[in-house]
């Protein structure tokens, strides 16, 4: 019977590692998006660039679009669209 609940408490362990390991990455990649979010919007403001560009980060096979003055994000995975919302408004 020790054994047995040895075994069921290492298994618990390694799947919370593994959960932790999965939300870890996927928080990391929604910052990364979110930086390279800023840099597109911050762009735009600053100077008169194309009103629409993409920008695509292999590692998290995340999808980011500017379009006029809005950024949205995606996961390849799933394509729901998230906008980016920064209160910059006007030209720096």
């Amino acid at each position: 019977m020790n054994l047995l609940s040895y075994l069921l408490a290492l298994s618990i362990l390694v799947l919370l590692m593994i959960e932790a390991v999965a939300f870890h990455k996927a928080t990391v990649c929604r910052q990364e998006a979110w930086l390279k979010g800023t840099e597109l919007i911050t762009k735009t403001l600053l100077s008169k660039g194309s009103p629409s560009e993409n920008s695509f980060l292999p590692g998290c096979k995340i999808h980011l679009i500017q379009r006029d003055k809005s950024v949205y994000w995606q996961n390849l995975m799933n394509l729901k669209k998230h906008p980016l919302v920064l209160n910059l408004k006007g030209n720096l």
